[in-house]
């Protein structure tokens, strides 16, 4: 079924040619992950420059990038949950950094109720305004730390309402992050994040004070939590008047439930980007849909592993939805709770599904075109990561030994 309405057709048109065209002059020969010893940047091949695993970290995180599904509650540092129990005279949640950090990560064999339970040592980082304040300008760090030139970070703001409201939470995190923008020169954003499990009620509290809030950089609303018992459908009036005031949708499917999800998501809720969307190639008539309708899908790689959506790394369908023309992100989701740097996430996917330097540039360039930003903020970035892009390319390809120049940093 395609949507519903010429207006919601207008969200999924097919991306702009003009756009489109930029990623394919990144550059001649493509940059890859060695699967052997390559003792420098040498041709390894008419068409390809292996990079040893050092210097193709280092590129990657040279390369600007984006993120566009980074959860601020599972990025709180370990050492700050430790350092912001002390400033509130609140016991540690465990005896030393090393534990605290066992305490909060996830692990094989674990699952989603394990993933919950995580949270449970430091739900009183949310609870108090100048602890909301440091985790969300720290994330804007730790993205800058990964080379990360633009950044949606999202949160739920329902908390613990006896001690701060909706509007205190965002208004506390959206300090944080402007801090942080100004500091590091990562552009950031906010995605307000809506539980399936409230009341549709409650969901249009968060969604008001996030109107309240567009100038001061709320671009968009979110939906996750459990897929199987809340159908989007429930909240399909508050996503409406989302829509209504400007902001745009991205829902979190197709992890739980199938393709269906996914479709509902879409149909109901008039979804931009799909959080995940991990199970999407379980119907090709819909993955035929998300290619057409240019609906992105923010994917995370680690996430998936750990909480069994995916079997192994090499199992993860981000190679063939990128393969099958669907726009696609990669992103950390929880960081701190999955141990996954954006690095770590590129990487992983060059190691294990043989993506080049250049297939992760547009890849990037593309996702740009779905970033929740004004058309000319985002063909501001596109401009200055195509150029990036071909200064770092051009260095690679002409360096014989690249961590004697432009890798030496």
């Amino acid at each position: 079924t395609m949507c519903n309405s010429l207006k919601h057709m207008s969200r999924h048109t097919p991306r702009p040619a003009k756009l489109r065209s930029n990623s394919a002059h990144v550059s001649t020969q493509e940059i890859v992950l060695s699967k052997g010893p390559v003792d420098s940047c040498k041709l390894g091949g008419q068409h390809t420059i292996p990079l040893k695993k050092a210097d193709f970290r280092k590129a990657l995180k040279a390369m600007p990038k984006i993120q566009l599904h980074d959860h601020l509650e599972g990025s709180v540092r370990p050492q700050t949950i430790f350092e912001e129990a002390d400033r509130l005279g609140i016991q540690r949640p465990a005896g030393c950094l090393n534990s605290m950090k066992d305490l909060v990560s996830m692990k094989e064999g674990e699952n989603l109720l394990n993933f919950l339970q995580k949270f449970e040592p430091f739900r009183f980082i949310f609870e108090d305004k100048q602890s909301l304040k440091r985790i969300a300008f720290e994330a804007v760090e730790d993205n800058h730390n990964d080379g990360v030139d633009y950044v949606e970070l999202r949160m739920n703001c329902q908390k613990n309402l006896e001690k701060l409201s909706i509007g205190e939470v965002m208004d506390a995190v959206l300090d944080g992050i402007d801090e942080g923008s100004k500091k590091f020169g990562t552009e950031a954003r906010f995605i307000a994040s809506i539980n399936r499990s409230y009341s549709p009620e409650a969901a249009m509290k968060i969604v008001e004070a996030a109107v309240e809030r567009k100038d001061r950089g709320v671009v968009g609303i979110d939906l996750a939590g459990d897929e199987v018992n809340y159908p989007p459908a429930l909240f399909k009036e508050v996503f409406d008047y989302a829509r209504s005031e400007g902001l745009h949708i991205t829902v979190h499917a197709g992890e739980a439930r199938g393709p269906a999800s996914i479709q509902e998501a879409i149909d109901e809720l008039g979804a931009e980007r799909i959080g995940h969307g991990t199970r999407l190639r379980e119907d090709k008539e819909v993955m035929d849909r998300v290619r057409d309708e240019d609906v992105h899908l923010e994917m995370c790689p680690h996430s998936n592993l750990l909480l069994n959506v995916v079997k192994s790394m090499s199992d993860f369908p981000l190679r063939a939805y990128h393969n099958h023309g669907i726009s696609t992100s990669l992103n950390t989701d929880d960081k701190h709770i999955f141990g996954s740097t954006l690095i770590d996430e590129y990487e992983t996917m060059a190691e294990h599904q043989d993506f080049s330097l250049q297939e992760f540039q547009s890849m990037n360039l593309r996702g740009l075109e779905h970033a929740f930003l004004p058309e000319i903020d985002k063909k501001r970035l596109i401009k200055k990561f195509t150029n990036e892009y071909a200064v770092l390319n051009e260095s690679i390809a002409q360096q014989t030994a690249p961590q004697e120049a432009y890798f030496a940093a």
